[in-house]
Protein backbone atom coordinates (compact mmCIF):
# COMPACT_ATOMS: atom_id res chain seq x y z
CA UNK A 1 0.00 0.00 0.00
CA UNK A 2 1.10 3.53 -0.70
CA UNK A 3 -0.74 6.13 1.29
CA UNK A 4 -0.23 9.84 1.45
CA UNK A 5 -1.68 13.27 1.46
CA UNK A 6 -0.03 15.19 -1.34
CA UNK A 7 0.15 18.92 -0.51
CA UNK A 8 -3.26 20.58 -0.37
CA UNK A 9 -2.14 24.22 -0.58
CA UNK A 10 -2.55 24.41 -4.39
CA UNK A 11 -6.25 23.41 -4.05
CA UNK A 12 -7.34 24.72 -0.66
CA UNK A 13 -9.95 27.46 -0.33
CA UNK A 14 -7.66 28.91 2.35
CA UNK A 15 -4.85 29.36 -0.20
CA UNK A 16 -4.32 31.06 -3.55
CA UNK A 17 -5.69 28.03 -5.48
CA UNK A 18 -2.95 28.06 -8.11
CA UNK A 19 -3.60 24.40 -8.94
CA UNK A 20 -1.07 22.88 -11.31
CA UNK A 21 0.77 26.22 -11.46
CA UNK A 22 1.76 25.90 -7.80
CA UNK A 23 5.20 24.34 -7.24
CA UNK A 24 3.66 22.38 -4.35
CA UNK A 25 1.47 20.39 -6.77
CA UNK A 26 3.24 17.11 -6.05
CA UNK A 27 0.73 14.53 -7.25
CA UNK A 28 2.92 13.88 -10.34
CA UNK A 29 5.69 12.79 -7.95
CA UNK A 30 3.29 10.57 -6.01
CA UNK A 31 2.20 9.02 -9.33
CA UNK A 32 5.86 8.41 -10.26
CA UNK A 33 6.37 6.47 -7.02
CA UNK A 34 3.14 4.52 -7.59
CA UNK A 35 4.26 3.66 -11.12
CA UNK A 36 7.65 2.45 -9.91
CA UNK A 37 6.50 0.53 -6.81
CA UNK A 38 3.23 -0.89 -8.22
CA UNK A 39 1.43 -1.32 -4.88
CA UNK A 40 -1.81 -3.27 -4.76
CA UNK A 41 -3.54 -0.36 -2.96
CA UNK A 42 -3.18 3.44 -3.06
CA UNK A 43 -4.88 5.70 -0.54
CA UNK A 44 -4.53 9.46 -1.00
CA UNK A 45 -6.08 12.30 0.95
CA UNK A 46 -6.59 15.94 0.08
CA UNK A 47 -8.98 18.86 0.47
CA UNK A 48 -12.41 18.99 -1.16
CA UNK A 49 -11.14 21.91 -3.27
CA UNK A 50 -9.29 19.39 -5.46
CA UNK A 51 -12.69 18.53 -6.96
CA UNK A 52 -13.32 22.04 -8.26
CA UNK A 53 -9.90 23.53 -9.03
CA UNK A 54 -9.44 24.32 -12.72
CA UNK A 55 -13.08 23.33 -13.36
CA UNK A 56 -12.40 19.79 -12.14
CA UNK A 57 -9.56 19.13 -14.58
CA UNK A 58 -6.93 18.44 -11.89
CA UNK A 59 -9.19 15.93 -10.12
CA UNK A 60 -9.96 14.24 -13.45
CA UNK A 61 -6.23 14.10 -14.19
CA UNK A 62 -5.53 12.41 -10.84
CA UNK A 63 -8.22 9.77 -11.42
CA UNK A 64 -7.42 9.07 -15.08
CA UNK A 65 -3.67 8.88 -14.42
CA UNK A 66 -4.28 6.23 -11.75
CA UNK A 67 -6.64 4.37 -14.08
CA UNK A 68 -4.06 4.46 -16.87
CA UNK A 69 -1.59 2.83 -14.46
CA UNK A 70 -4.04 -0.06 -14.00
CA UNK A 71 -6.02 0.98 -10.92
CA UNK A 72 -9.74 1.02 -10.21
CA UNK A 73 -10.47 4.26 -8.38
CA UNK A 74 -13.17 5.36 -5.96
CA UNK A 75 -13.37 8.72 -4.23
CA UNK A 76 -15.40 10.10 -1.37
CA UNK A 77 -15.50 13.05 1.02
CA UNK A 78 -15.65 12.73 4.78
CA UNK A 79 -16.08 15.77 7.01
CA UNK A 80 -13.84 15.91 10.06
CA UNK A 81 -16.98 16.44 12.12
CA UNK A 82 -18.03 12.87 11.24
CA UNK A 83 -15.15 11.78 13.47
CA UNK A 84 -16.20 14.14 16.28
CA UNK A 85 -13.86 17.01 15.34
CA UNK A 86 -15.28 20.43 16.29
CA UNK A 87 -15.19 21.62 12.65
CA UNK A 88 -16.51 20.35 9.31
CA UNK A 89 -13.34 20.50 7.13
CA UNK A 90 -14.22 18.06 4.32
CA UNK A 91 -11.44 15.70 3.29
CA UNK A 92 -11.32 14.00 -0.09
CA UNK A 93 -10.20 10.37 -0.09
CA UNK A 94 -8.95 8.65 -3.23
CA UNK A 95 -8.75 4.87 -2.94
CA UNK A 96 -7.31 2.84 -5.79
CA UNK A 97 -6.87 -0.91 -6.17
CA UNK A 98 -4.70 -2.57 -8.78
CA UNK A 99 -6.83 -4.35 -11.36
CA UNK A 100 -3.83 -6.32 -12.62
CA UNK A 101 -3.80 -4.45 -15.94
CA UNK A 102 -1.03 -1.98 -16.44
CA UNK A 103 -1.75 0.02 -19.56
CA UNK A 104 0.96 -0.52 -22.15
CA UNK A 105 3.20 -2.46 -19.73
CA UNK A 106 3.63 -6.00 -18.43
CA UNK A 107 3.09 -6.94 -14.79
CA UNK A 108 0.51 -6.56 -12.10
CA UNK A 109 0.28 -4.96 -8.68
Amino acid sequence: IITGGFPCQPFSAAGKRKGRDDERHLFPQMLRVISEVRPRWVVAENVRGLLSIESGRVFAEVVTSLESEGYEVITFCVPASALEAPHRRDRLWIVAHSNGNRSGREGSG
